[in-house]
């Protein structure tokens, strides 16, 4: 958890950000079905009770709102998607989680090699050769 916390602490607004568009991306997508109860409820089991032009008023208005209600949802999403690329990419690459497992692996490496022993010109497996 430090971890974690210690690379979202450089991105707390971001991560704030992301996690309210989050809430309003669930709360619109749980009142599509809400309104979709209220057309089938509401106007499609009792249409002989409407005129014609209530009907479709009021069939076309529940519709409209789910139509928008679908389309905040949706940009809601596409925003939080972004802050979310914006926020695991990082502003600079050792920023990153895989970055920072990059540079301790290269680190390892150049330990390993420089304890041991450097070979001598000599000893090279493919030594340039002069053309006569």
């Amino acid at each position: 958890m430090k971890l974690l916390y210690g690379y979202l602490r450089n991105y707390w607004g971001l991560v704030a950000v992301a996690l309210t568009l989050a809430t309003i991306n669930q709360t619109f997508s749980l009142l599509d079905p809400l309104i979709f109860r209220h057309v089938i409820d509401g106007y499609a089991t009792r249409f002989e009770d409407y005129t014609t032009g209530e009907f479709f008023s009021g069939v076309s208005l529940l519709l409209g709102a789910a139509v928008g209600v679908a389309f905040v949802s949706r940009v809601a999403k596409n925003f939080q998607d972004y802050y979310i690329n914006v926020i695991s990419s990082g502003s600079a690459p050792s920023c990153t989680p895989t970055a920072s497992g990059i540079r301790s692996s290269c680190r390892i490496r150049r330990s390993r090699t420089s304890a041991a022993a450097k070979p001598s010109a000599g000893s090279r497996r493919f030594a340039p050769t002069s053309k006569s």
